[in-house]
């Protein structure tokens, strides 16, 4: 990257422009990825293997928020936890009826730090490429 005459306000204020894009992007691209890996096909159930998406609420109830130095992932849904950390229900709230063990899926683990069957957002390199872009 060459930014030979450019003084120090130049080049501060140009960065602040390319990092605010790239909050900017990550807020959409980052919200897709999530659902993306929701609708993928890898996760664990009882019986296989399906996506975790059902009614769509959970995928819906989904919110991206980029802040300062922070991001904050949001699932409204009231079972969201549930679906991503696994635990047991009782089906359709019948108390006599045994308890069944859902498998946690965890897709937004997944996508942040890798090592699920999704693939891991690439946060740098969407800042790289931002960067990259303005100082062309």
């Amino acid at each position: 990257m060459n930014i030979k005459g450019l003084n120090i306000e130049d080049v501060n204020k140009r960065l602040a422009s390319a990092i605010n894009r790239a909050s900017a992007r990550v807020t959409r691209d980052l919200k897709d990825a999530l659902d993306k890996a929701m609708l993928s096909s890898a996760w664990p159930t009882i019986s296989g293997r399906a996506d975790i998406y059902d009614t769509g609420e959970l995928l819906q109830s989904g919110k991206v928020l980029v802040s300062g130095n922070g991001i904050t992932i949001v699932y409204d849904a009231p079972y969201a936890a549930l679906v991503h950390y696994g635990g047991y229900i009782v089906p359709y709230g019948n108390a006599s009826a045994e308890k069944v063990y859902l498998p946690p899926r965890p897709w937004v683990e997944a996508v942040l730090n890798g090592g699920g069957p999704v693939p891991k957002f690439d946060f740098v390199g969407l800042y790289k490429e931002e960067i990259e872009r303005e100082f062309r």
